[in-house]
């Protein structure tokens, strides 16, 4: 998602080099109040489509994002791990995850997956980040994990994760111009109308 938003930010700002943004990290809560108080002109989220379907928005799908557990290559040799492993063991592991409010952890939840980590974090980086450092099992985007050498993809067995999607999300009737403009330019990106 990170490098998503950097990159249609960068290709806008060279076309519009005096717009200012503000970029804030938020609970999804909080971010669709901030929304529909019109505190914010668009929301970017990965989120499940069956649980953020609210009709005062509109919504352009960037991406489809599948999910994954992983660990440091060297947290699965300490703990003699496989890249497939049962419910069992999965429960006798750390786990590092998004705080319970976030849309990942619900999702997991959701799915009978869920126990209390052993650290939480806001950001997927800081996840990641965590995970390298051999302090447990994570949860997050399959390509993050596959273009890091240094982590290891682990598949849970009869666990299927949910989908999740990559979206803006903005009001229907925006009355700031650049915004506008942004989304425009995000549209005509992903042929989106």
């Amino acid at each position: 998602m990170t490098q998503i938003t950097s990159d249609f930010i960068s290709n806008f700002n060279r076309q519009y080099p005096n717009i200012r943004f503000e970029i804030t990290i938020a609970k999804i809560d909080d971010a669709i109040e901030s929304l529909k108080k019109h505190e914010a002109d668009l929301l970017i989220c990965a989120y499940s489509p069956s649980t953020l379907s609210d009709h005062q928005f509109e919504t352009i799908i960037l991406r489809d994002l599948e999910n994954c557990f992983f660990a440091s290559k060297g947290f699965t040799s300490i703990h003699g791990l496989d890249t497939k492993i049962t419910k069992a063991q999965f429960e006798k592991l750390p786990v590092i995850a998004h705080p319970k409010c976030y849309q990942a952890r619900t999702e997991l939840e959701r799915i009978g997956i869920a126990k209390t980590p052993i650290i939480e974090a806001n950001t997927t980086e800081m996840i990641i980040s965590l995970a390298e450092k051999d302090l447990g099992i994570a949860f997050g985007p399959v390509e993050l994990v596959a273009s890091n050498t240094a982590l290891v993809k682990l598949d849970i067995a009869d666990v299927k994760f949910p989908k999740f999607s990559v979206a803006i999300k903005y009001n229907k009737n925006l009355a700031n111009k650049a915004a506008v403009a942004l989304i425009n330019n995000i549209k005509n990106k992903y042929n989106k109308n």
